[in-house]
């Protein structure tokens, strides 16, 4: 025996034997009280059904560790059936708990067997959903390289380059100036329209006023202001395609129909233009009244001038795409045409400038 030990054995022998010899098997008893003591089964017991798995913890670890607290339960003969009973109260896994609550006469080694079972197959559907989580980002990277090669080809409905989609082409809900069919450029119109072909045999009557501009003035309201907002119409206000007239007396020029008051009116989109004109003879069908006074001069192409009667602002709805409008329009006498300027078919997105192509020499 060393020190250590016979320090501790003075402390725990009878004070009776001091001095005197012990037999060996009371010294082995003294020293196994000393290192094992008394256990407590309420406690042993409590740590023994509080024990839940924990996050993470595979089943096997967990039954094994439930084993070990029962050896000091002293369960006895119930020693299996509560392992059995604590193991179905402590898994994490709900689905296993109803199949083992299911299975009619379970024992220790049956309930072992199933959640091996059940920890196996974890495993395998963690490895099949890594194989496909792979398979998927490989599929990802090939649709990628397809879209990259789409996106350098050349759009055969503008004509320009530009990332794959509907949404990134320029020509996406536009009218074609050729054939007035959507989603598509003039410049990759595959169709001549008729009034074309009949450009190429007959001679076209032009307009008595090919375009209005303003000379002089002082009025504050001169400029265009537009309002732009959704609106519904009732379905009677159909749409209409802005194209060129199919006819030989219109054939070189744009039109587009507009609504005025539940009335369709024809205007010519006229991009030499600086002002809306309206025929007085039209502006009384419309069943208008209030023209108010104006100082603007109108001076035409051929170098004459015209005082017009008054000025008006009107409510314009485009039965394409049902946007609303308000512009200012110029009265004048007789019956011409009744063009819509340039800003204002600019701004009702009805004719597109490309002003990159445009080279000024000031």
């Amino acid at each position: 025996m060393g020190t250590k030990g016979r320090g501790i054995y003075d402390t725990l022998k009878p004070a009776g034997a001091a001095g005197s010899s012990q037999p060996v098997g009371e010294v082995l008893t003294i020293f196994d009280g000393y290192c094992n003591p008394k256990q407590n089964e309420t406690v042993e017991r409590y740590n023994y059904f509080t024990r839940n798995q924990e996050a993470g913890e595979q089943l096997d670890r967990y039954i094994t560790d439930l084993k070990v607290l029962a050896q000091t339960c002293k369960f006895e003969i119930l020693h299996d059936s509560l392992i059995r009973d604590r193991i179905i109260c402590g898994i994490k896994n709900s689905s296993l708990r109803e199949q083992l609550l299911r299975e009619q006469n379970l024992t220790l080694k049956k309930c072992g067997e199933m959640c091996q079972a059940a920890e196996l197959m974890k495993v395998r559907i963690k490895t099949i959903e890594t194989q496909n989580e792979v398979h998927s980002i490989r599929q990802n990277a090939r649709r990628s390289k397809d879209q990259l090669r789409k996106q350098l080809n050349k759009c055969k409905y503008c004509g320009y380059r530009h990332p794959f989609g509907k949404e990134h082409c320029p020509a996406y809900g536009k009218s074609c100036l050729n054939c007035g069919k959507l989603n598509h450029l003039a410049s990759q119109c595959k169709s001549l329209t008729r009034s074309a072909k009949a450009g190429k045999h007959n001679k076209v009557d032009r307009p008595k006023v090919h375009a209005v501009g303003e000379e002089t003035g002082n009025n504050s309201d001169s400029s265009d202001s537009y309002s732009e907002s959704t609106c519904d119409f009732e379905d009677r206000l159909r749409m209409n395609h802005v194209n060129s007239i199919n006819s030989l007396k219109h054939h070189s020029h744009i039109y587009a129909d507009m609504i005025i008051d539940d009335k369709r009116v024809t205007f010519q989109l006229d991009s030499g233009a600086t002002c809306n004109i309206l025929p007085f003879s039209e502006f009384v069908k419309l069943g208008k009244h209030g023209i108010k006074k104006t100082r603007q001069v109108l001076a035409m192409y051929n170098g004459s001038t015209s005082e017009p009667k008054g000025k008006c602002r009107l409510k314009l709805v485009n039965p394409r795409n049902n946007k609303k409008y308000r512009a200012e329009f110029v009265i004048v006498e007789g019956d011409k045409a009744i063009p819509l300027c340039s800003r204002a078919v600019q701004q009702m997105g009805l004719i597109e400038v490309k002003h990159e192509s445009i080279l000024l020499s000031h």
